[in-house]
């Protein structure tokens, strides 16, 4: 008996969902990282002090985030 092949939009349906769930779990990974990165995160609080504070001369280098 010959080997029955799979119709070609098949396969092209496989490579999406591997190609979009591997998309989708960079996205994640890196909105992760930027959520998480340490200099990111001081410099947004440091903008977000200088714009309700205007004139506050303030440092976070001794700021950490632990996670859990």
């Amino acid at each position: 008996m010959g080997k029955r092949r799979q119709p070609a939009w098949r396969a092209w349906v496989v490579r999406g969902l591997v190609f979009g769930s591997t998309g989708m779990v960079l996205a994640v990974a890196s909105v992760f990282w930027a959520w998480t990165n340490p200099a990111q995160l001081r410099q947004t609080v440091l903008t977000t002090l200088m714009e309700r504070v205007p004139g506050i001369g303030a440092t976070l280098e001794g700021a950490s985030m632990r996670l859990l």
